[in-house]
């Protein structure tokens, strides 16, 4: 659930960076946006390495390494905010919603981003319950913490490595 809100927290300033017209300039300038799509694969990347060297080091057994609530926050705002199909969302998909007739076309914005980002903590919510029930399935299940490491390290890895070869691809294609 920190994490959750972490993901929300990150949806906040984003709402405030497109208000202020920052996500304007990201879907207008290729090089800030690819600034910011690189570095969120790059950081998926780093945590997935990390994961992995992480995993290395421990001894095997099934108690979980213990993660700061703070670290777990910090690292999923992180992740949003590096998102730029975050910042095209709130560009592209929200004003279509606005209506020059009801007002402050930024009042109207704020409110939509809120929300969306009310609906997102339920509904992310009830995948982080469903989640942690199944992480407490695996745990019974006697699934290593070293193994785990190594999972979670290869799916940062890959999301990351998808990211930035996509682009690439999207780059020589165009």
């Amino acid at each position: 659930m920190v994490a959750v809100l972490g993901i929300q927290t990150a949806h906040v300033l984003h709402i405030v960076v497109a208000v202020l017209g920052v996500s304007a300039l990201l879907a207008s300038s290729s090089l800030a946006f690819d600034i910011v799509k690189y570095s969120g694969a790059a950081y998926l990347m780093g945590l997935g390495i990390r994961a992995i060297l992480d995993a290395a080091d421990q001894p095997g057994d099934l108690a979980p390494p213990a993660r700061s609530l703070w670290r777990t926050f910090a690292h999923s705002v992180t992740i949003s905010v590096l998102n730029p199909l975050t910042t095209l969302f709130y560009l592209a998909f929200l004003p279509a919603f606005v209506d020059p007739v009801q007002g402050a076309a930024s009042t109207q914005f704020v409110k939509l981003g809120l929300v969306y980002i009310c609906f997102g903590f339920v509904v992310k919510g009830g995948y982080a319950l469903v989640a942690g029930s199944i992480r407490t399935g695996l745990m019974d299940r006697a699934l290593s913490v070293r193994t785990q490491g190594w999972i979670v390290g290869g799916v940062y890895g890959l999301i990351g490595s998808g990211m930035a070869v996509s682009s690439l691809v999207e780059a020589h294609i165009a």
